[in-house]
């Protein structure tokens, strides 16, 4: 039997999925959470797991932390372990260097008891800016993939100035999985960038959602359009606020904005009775219960790499809107599953969005079609995933 790490410091809808369909095929998988700090709740994304960490560098954590999860996976071939490291202090760049040094010094002992399992494989997840995996790459001996969910400030990119985790990838040549052709041409655009090190796999519907139990905790009207996440200015829920209110008759839709974070029109719409806000950091239960009611997701983003919305939207069957960017076209048919209107343009956001409203015909067809995600977008099944990463 094979064995396999998974490294990951977030990202757990991906990656979950992932390691029980690398169980399926035979393996066994060790899942090393990054926690956050000594003392602080953490949580895996689209999962019932929390953990507090109760002390700095490796812990093994009992499955009894995520009941839900241990079913979904329902295998002996599975193990949790957390990763606890000092705080980075990214926001400071004198004391980050001098943690980046202590934090590579804990990294190293870590990763000298990880070596003692001889794995076949460690995939380690993360991000452009997370300069830590330069060190796990460094000090650990089995063949290394390195995931990044982000490549760069795909808001503002300077693809002459790449992280200090980027250099340390490309100089060592390590073999990168990015998930998204957005995500391929965006780091290509690096000079030192060695493409044949750089694989394109997708990641499919984030079905952990399923395995949570069913929470009933909001008070959500019975047709809603659902913008779900940050409140960043590249996601462009001010565009969709605009586009909202500019619609006279909504024939009893509301428009419900969840997450954290702020945008610049967010205190027009506290007293307008066709808002619902929910301004704050959401549990993983009220995610699901947020997408599983909604009639259709909106994701009116100024720019993305790639979103892991669509892939947790269509767990449950809902169709989408979205800005007609390159990051959705391949998960995103238009027409299909949802429908496309042109970035930043807040007039074409509301006639996509009265389309749905005046045409209940189109809603149930594209609804439906969402429901048959899996059906009909085969490189997204996680079995073909796997493929995809054992290739590499």
């Amino acid at each position: 039997m094979g064995r396999i790490a998974i490294l990951s410091s977030a990202h757990g809808g991906s990656t979950i999925p992932l390691a029980k369909a690398l169980i399926e095929r035979g393996y066994a998988i060790d899942y090393y959470m990054i926690a956050n700090a000594v003392g602080m709740e953490t949580t895996i994304e689209a999962t019932d797991f929390r953990y507090i960490t109760q002390s700095l560098g490796l812990q093994s954590i009992p499955m009894t932390n995520c009941p839900h999860l241990i079913e979904y996976i329902n295998s002996k071939n599975f193990r949790f372990f957390s990763i606890t490291l000092q705080r980075p202090y990214r926001n400071v760049p004198c004391i980050h260097e001098i943690m980046r040094f202590i934090r590579s010094r804990l990294i190293k002992k870590i990763c000298s008891v990880i070596n003692e399992e001889d794995y076949d494989l460690i995939n380690i997840v993360g991000r452009y800016n997370l300069d830590e995996i330069a060190s796990y790459c460094k000090y650990l001996d089995s063949k290394i993939i390195v995931s990044l969910h982000e490549v760069c400030n795909h808001f503002n990119p300077d693809f002459n100035k790449p992280s200090y985790l980027l250099k340390y990838l490309f100089k060592n040549k390590i073999d990168l999985v990015v998930h998204s052709t957005k995500s391929y041409n965006d780091i290509v655009s690096y000079p030192l960038c060695v493409k044949e090190k750089v694989h394109v796999i997708s990641f499919g519907l984030f079905e952990t959602y399923n395995a949570l139990a069913v929470s009933n905790s909001l008070d959500l009207p019975s047709k809603f359009f659902l913008f779900i996440g940050g409140l960043s200015k590249y996601k462009g829920v001010d565009l969709l606020i605009e586009a909202a209110d500019s619609i006279r008759d909504t024939k009893d839709f509301y428009f419900v904005i969840a997450g954290s974070g702020s945008c610049d029109l967010i205190d027009q719409i506290q007293n307008k009775s066709r808002f619902i806000l929910i301004n704050r950091f959401l549990s993983n239960p009220e995610f699901a219960e947020l997408l599983n009611k909604s009639s259709v997701v909106v994701c009116p983003y100024r720019t993305a790499s790639q979103s892991g919305i669509p892939q947790s939207t269509f767990v449950f069957g809902k169709p989408m809107i979205v800005s007609n960017l390159e990051s959705f076209h391949s998960v995103i048919s238009n027409g299909v599953e949802g429908l496309y209107h042109k970035p930043c343009d807040v007039a074409d956001l509301a006639n996509t969005i009265e389309s749905i409203i005046t045409n209940p015909t189109l809603l149930n067809t594209l609804t439906s079609n969402a429901s048959k995600f899996c059906e009909s977008h085969p490189d997204y099944s996680w079995n073909n995933i796997v493929d995809d990463y054992l290739r590499v």
